[in-house]
């Protein structure tokens, strides 16, 4: 009998890591304990600025934009915050209107994103 070889192979979840690999759990969602740490940490956070535990996807949108911080990186484009994994539906959730209509600024946690011009983001910490 043949054995099906099956593909697991994925990108860490850590927002400062982001390596392919190849994990030995398939529920593995990063790379290697510190990874593992680093995000679960990141999550505690956002849940601590009343980010609800059930809502990951925000979650994970506040570690992303928490590790750019780190980073020292406050101009991003929005390329880079998709490429990061950032998911603007959820966003547009907790936008704040300005005064076009639009939302203007997205407050997550205790961070802030700001629209500068089209397609270019600033971040803040509040």
């Amino acid at each position: 009998m043949r054995r099906l070889h099956i593909d697991r192979s994925r990108k860490c979840f850590n927002p400062d890591c982001k390596t392919i690999f190849s994990p030995i759990n398939p529920h593995a969602n990063c790379c290697c304990e510190i990874c593992r740490n680093r995000l679960n940490y990141l999550y505690r956070k956002a849940v601590k600025y009343s980010i609800p535990k059930e809502n990951l996807t925000l979650k994970y949108i506040y570690a992303v934009l928490h590790c750019f911080l780190d980073q020292r990186k406050t101009d991003v484009s929005e390329h880079e915050l998709v490429e990061a994994g950032v998911d603007f539906f959820e966003l547009f959730k907790v936008g704040k209107i300005g005064q076009d209509g639009k939302p203007n600024r997205f407050i997550v946690g205790n961070i802030e994103l700001r629209i500068i011009e089209n397609k270019k983001f600033k971040i803040v910490k509040l």
